[in-house]
């Protein structure tokens, strides 16, 4: 029989404590043999003790086809990671499942990891409307039109407490002059069974919502999305995104951008290719990036994750490792984490800079240092001993031996051996005098 115990020693650290991670592990059935903190927390109506808790009961019946294939792939290729999407609420969870097994090889469970989506994407015709939970009003209503799930956003545009909206009706809370047009829309909505979205102004709130009206089934998600200042941030978001692009594409380094969850959402041309070069395979938006970490880097990233979680930067100098290991090349890794004003990570930079020209610049200056040196030590000793002879020997000619002419031409030569002389002795002492070449 399968132990908690047994599972938690395979789990990592960061899994089990994680705060932004759901964590589960499954048994064949889809039984809950153990979950994570943050589990408990986000289903936090659900009691988890002694006895298991399945997960079919978690998801809503249409996603319960798509996860039952998810187990009985999981199982089949025990060495994949399979995708599933979960509605939960009003929430959206992005589901990774692949076999857990110890360090025997044995199954364990079935791992699920999540992660908690903060924006909701809703078709919209042809368009997409992205929703944040954290900021814009999010309610839910059964078929009877009563309030089932609201987030707290909805207190400031019913003007009531949470606690006094669940299951009230919608008609008797929202003291909006113009809830026929509204009742119109969500009617519409229900009977066609398809996304509605409109305008309006809150004079109360003194703001523009777009309101979105959304079914599921039998219920209706309904998002008031505040677009009060929408142009003007729009105009801002784009300038920020076209510096963010230029600064990327012009930067001489691999730069990677990536959400608290480690996942990648920006990155430029020099990454994309330093990707492909390594793991032969395409780098794309979204994906994990563990998944494209460098060959090499492993251990040491692994060992600050924490620190890095924390806001500190870390960098630090390793070789990666290529395909062909006479590739390997040095490199500078650096990871920057980016933080809200609560000293929050929202984001993690990496950036990998590659050292190989420069200590190839750096071999080539010792190479010529070295060569450097041997002149200097031909010009000392070597050029310096015969010349030192020809001196000696023009002082042992007797110049009144010589005609009127060689006389001339001896005068010349003498001085210009001292001369040459003089140039060696001066060259060598500068060399001396410099610590360039003798480090």
């Amino acid at each position: 029989m399968i132990q908690t115990k047994d599972i938690e020693e395979q789990l990592p650290i960061y899994l089990k404590e994680s705060s932004n991670l759901l964590a589960v592990v499954l048994d064949l059935e889809g039984n809950g043999l153990y979950v994570n903190t943050y589990f408990q927390k986000f289903f936090e109506k659900i009691e988890f003790d002694d006895e298991c808790i399945s997960f079919y009961d978690l998801i809503n019946d249409i996603e319960k086809i798509d996860f039952e294939i998810v187990i009985d792939k999981s199982i089949q290729s025990p060495n994949k990671v399979y995708n599933f999407k979960q509605r939960h609420l009003m929430h959206e969870i992005s589901w990774e499942f692949s076999v857990l097994n110890n360090i025997e090889g044995d199954i364990l469970g079935i791992l699920g990891i999540g992660t908690h989506q903060e924006e909701i994407e809703i078709k919209i015709g042809l368009e997409n409307k992205k929703i944040n939970p954290q900021k814009d009003v999010c309610f839910q209503l059964n078929a009877n039109w009563e309030i089932q799930y609201a987030n707290p956003m909805a207190e400031s545009l019913f003007g009531t407490e949470l606690s006094e909206l669940i299951q009230q009706k919608v008609w008797h809370v929202f003291k909006h002059p113009k809830i026929y047009e509204y009742a119109l829309e969500f009617k519409k909505a229900k009977e066609s069974r398809s996304s509605r979205t409109f305008e309006d102004y809150i004079p109360e709130l003194g703001k523009w919502y777009q309101v979105i009206i959304n079914p599921q089934e039998d219920i209706l998600d309904v998002y008031f999305k505040d677009i009060s200042e929408v142009q003007g941030l729009t105009r801002q978001n784009n300038l920020i995104q076209l510096t963010l692009e230029t600064v990327l594409e012009n930067a001489s380094e691999n730069f990677f951008l990536m959400t608290n969850e480690m996942r990648i959402i920006k990155f430029n041309a020099l990454a994309k290719d330093l990707v492909y070069h390594v793991f032969n395979k395409e780098l794309k938006e979204n994906e994990r990036f563990v998944h494209y970490l460098l060959p090499g880097i492993e251990e040491v990233f692994l060992k600050n994750i924490d620190e890095i979680f924390g806001g500190k930067t870390v960098e630090f100098d390793q070789i990666v490792q290529f395909p062909d290991p006479s590739e390997s090349r040095m490199f500078h890794h650096q990871f920057i984490p980016i933080c809200d004003v609560n000293h929050k990570v929202v984001c993690i930079i990496y950036r990998a800079k590659d050292l190989q020209h420069e200590l190839d610049h750096v071999q080539k200056v010792i190479k010529n240092n070295n060569l450097l040196r041997d002149i200097i030590y031909t010009q000392s000793n070597i050029l310096r001993s015969p010349l030192s002879s020809i001196l000696g020997l023009l002082d042992l000619i007797d110049k009144k031996q010589l005609n009127k002419e060689n006389q001339q031409y001896f005068s010349y030569l003498k001085p210009l051996a001292e001369q040459l002389d003089q140039i060696i002795r001066n060259n060598t002492k500068k060399m001396n005098q410099s610590d360039t070449f003798w480090e």
